[in-house]
């Protein structure tokens, strides 16, 4: 295994019986993905493109895609992601697309190919084994612009041999899952390359959520992201886990730790980049563990505390300097920050300069300048800016929430959801020091303060709308709260009525628009559960408030107590498991759905006096924990009559499960 493209050889000559992936479909093995391969190979070559974008959800049908490019020689270029707009962006990067979206290649002004392919030859001449890969990565470079990285095969295998010598045996006889995309180089190496180099079968969907980790039998792995990490419910149950790899961000040492109680093996953390690839691990015992530099890697220090860095998985001999600073200790290196415009913020790596070239190519926008801020453990974006003419007049007409919601739709098309200013100042003009730079620290401090009137307009300056984090106490920060009802209500997204009374964002669709309707279409009825039986030979008695929704009393939760407060109500409740909700979601880990919970507290609520009227919005909505079957529960209730609004909170065991804000419409 000693010459150019012997593992690609490797892969391509394996039993053609051998299980390579797995999922809803059921198992696939390699002589169906070589088939596929040799299939596409066929197609592409009778097409004059040469760089192929690859745009993919099916990790077995990306594989495909993969080696069809390395069959022929096409270079594969993968985008970060599948936004149409930005994808156009980088149009001159690439020729021709695969994917397998249904849509993303309408309207475009490249040829596409859609995977699985509709007609499959009837017969194909077996290709050669592939000798290499040609492969381009596009990343968020220094100036904003999307940068595009040159991947060589030998830089590939170089790194991939490190990881089989390193963990192949750990991973020996395992099924590997993961909840990262292949569009990125962490994913593509561990989630498609190892495994496929290994002979290692790969889920070919994401592992969303950590329940799904409860349906897994025999021995597993899984390639996650520290996002996941943190959200690990302390009762799952999930054995066989042989290596729990991390990468992308830094993962907190509690969130490690519940890793190794539940999983019983403590993480292991992969930090580099798709410049460098993996440069360094480390499994954290403590807050303070060093960082080991991967085998054959070089690191030291340069001015400014840069990494200096020297590694067989770089184009050439050459050291590259990198953004991150470091600190070298006796057992290898702690990571100080980085040193450049690029951060990362829930494990997406995000240009600050994209961003405010983004603003200001906003008719409302003439200057803008973007930082990073961290409230409490969670890193967020703010912007200060100077609006136009216009932008002046939207604010004052739509107001400080909604202006806020107007301006992140406008850069939605453009950027990552984590990449949208969750916080704003406006000033008349961005500051400079006597070196002409940005005075970071000032404009830092502008959001440690109570904002400033908007300039010229005498009206209250631009609030945020991102929920204030629980101060040290772990209470709320009620006049940063209050600030948010200061405005007219926001009309609820496609109806014109006059509901939300919060600056909430709902969740996009596909179309990155907000499916505001269906949201509130939701709460129109009881909520419909996945397997709740439709034919009954004896009708129920159903309950129904004047002004609320129908709620069957087979639909709810045992109500074992309830208790008067000063502010509201408690009601102690069991969770049955013969209740709807709990079937098909999910198969194998059931858990009671957000839409319930939120519709159980309409429903309560009402029994506190002056609660009345329709559904007119959700807002603050927070689920840390899953709700599951047999449980007892709290439901803590209180109602806001001067804002017509409804909180409330569930508990087990006096921990928080979930909490938000119901507005109800008279």
């Amino acid at each position: 295994m000693s010459d150019q493209g012997s593992l690609l050889a490797l892969i391509w000559g394996r039993d053609p019986d051998q299980e390579v992936a797995f999922g809803p479909q059921g198992s696939h093995g390699l002589g169906e993905l070589r088939l596929g391969a040799q299939a596409l190979a066929e197609r592409m070559v009778s097409l004059p493109a040469r760089r192929w974008a690859l745009c993919f959800e099916d990790s077995l049908l990306f594989a495909q895609a993969l080696l069809a490019c390395a069959l022929t020689g096409r270079e594969a270029v993968l985008p970060g992601h599948q936004r149409p707009a930005a994808l156009a962006e980088l149009g001159a990067a690439f020729d021709a697309v695969l994917t397998d979206s249904e849509t993303l290649g309408e309207g475009s002004d490249h040829p596409w190919l859609r995977l699985p392919l509709d007609e499959m030859p009837e017969s194909i001449e077996p290709w050669p084994a592939p000798g290499a890969l040609t492969l381009t990565l596009f990343t968020s470079g220094s100036t904003g612009e999307p940068k595009a990285i040159p991947k060589a095969w030998h830089q590939l295998e170089a790194e991939l041999r490190v990881l089989v010598t390193r963990w192949g045996e750990t991973l020996a006889g395992a099924r590997l899952l993961a909840s990262v995309s292949h569009q990125h180089i962490y994913g593509l190496l561990f989630r498609i390359l190892l495994p496929l180099v290994l002979g290692l079968p790969f889920s070919r969907t994401l592992t969303r959520y950590p329940e799904q980790l409860a349906a897994q039998g025999g021995k597993w792995a899984l390639i996650a992201s520290p996002a996941l990490l943190s959200r690990l419910d302390p009762w799952l149950k999930a054995p066989g886990c042989c290596l729990l790899v991390s990468s992308g961000g830094p993962l907190a040492l509690d969130h490690a730790r519940r890793a190794a109680q539940l999983f019983g093996v403590l993480p292991l953390e992969v930090f580099g980049s798709s410049e460098t690839g993996g440069i360094a691990w480390r499994q954290s015992q403590t807050a303070d563990t060093p960082w080991q530099p991967m085998p054959g890697i070089r690191v030291s220090v340069a001015d400014e505390d840069r990494l200096l860095l020297r590694s067989p998985f770089l184009p050439d001999d050459e050291p590259l300097l990198c953004g991150d600073r470091i600190r070298l200790t006796g057992q290898g290196f702690a990571l100080l920050g980085r040193g450049d415009r690029l951060v990362k913020l829930e494990e997406k790596r995000v240009s600050l300069d994209e961003v405010e070239g983004r603003l200001r190519a906003l008719p409302w926008v003439t200057e803008a300048a973007v930082l990073p801020l961290t409230l409490g453990r969670r890193q967020q974006l703010g912007a200060v800016l100077v609006l136009s003419r216009q932008g002046r007049a939207q604010w004052q007409a739509l107001g400080p929430g909604r202006f806020l919601i107007a301006l992140r739709e406008q850069l939605r098309p453009w950027l990552e959801p984590v990449a949208l200013p969750r916080r704003v100042r406006c000033l008349d003009t961005l500051p400079l020091n006597s070196q002409g730079k940005r005075p970071w620290s000032e404009l830092k401090a502008l959001f440690d303060e109570a904002p400033l009137p908007l300039p010229g307009t005498g009206a209250e300056p631009m609030t945020d709308t991102a929920l204030p984090i629980p101060n040290r106490q772990g209470k709320r920060p009620w006049s940063e709260l209050k600030a948010l009802f200061d405005e007219a209500p926001l009309p609820l997204p496609g109806t014109g009525a006059e509901p939300m009374t919060d600056t909430a964002l709902p969740i996009p669709n596909r179309q990155g628009k907000r499916p505001g309707s269906e949201l509130k279409a939701l709460f129109d009825e009881a909520p419909v559960a996945a397997t709740a039986p439709t034919d009954r030979t004896q009708p129920e008695r159903e309950e129904r408030h004047e002004t609320g929704a129908p709620m069957s009393p087979s639909a709810l939760p045992t109500l074992l107590e309830q208790t008067p407060t000063l502010d509201g109500l408690v009601l102690r409740l069991r969770l049955d498991p013969e209740l709807p909700w709990f079937h098909g979601h999910f198969p194998g880990a059931p858990l009671l759905p957000g839409v319930t919970q939120v519709h159980w507290a309409m429903h309560y609520g009402r029994l506190l006096p002056g609660v009345d009227g329709a559904f007119g919005g959700m807002s603050q909505l927070k689920f840390q924990r899953p709700l599951r079957p047999g449980q007892e529960c709290e439901l803590h209730l209180s109602w806001l009559a001067d804002k017509g609004q409804l909180l409330f909170g569930y508990k087990v065991a006096g921990e928080h499960v979930s909490s938000g804000r119901v507005a109800l419409c008279p």
